[in-house]
């Protein structure tokens, strides 16, 4: 049986503001490139990494 990990509590933030780059916390997200094109759907990891290298933020 696995053991069970404690569960930290998310970092206090407004939750009227959007989730930018590690605040994220899910898998995928809807990626939009910096022309608005759409990119799909990719793993948060890869959209922050792309959001990156154009020094944008990944919301």
């Amino acid at each position: 049986m696995a053991q069970l990990r404690a569960q930290t509590p998310p970092a206090t933030r407004d939750s009227d503001e959007p989730r930018i780059n590690g605040e994220i916390t899910a898998r995928e997200v809807r990626l939009v490139d910096e022309n608005g094109e759409q990119a799909g759907i990719v793993r948060t990891r890869d959209a922050l990494d792309r959001a990156i290298a154009v020094a944008l933020d990944l919301v």
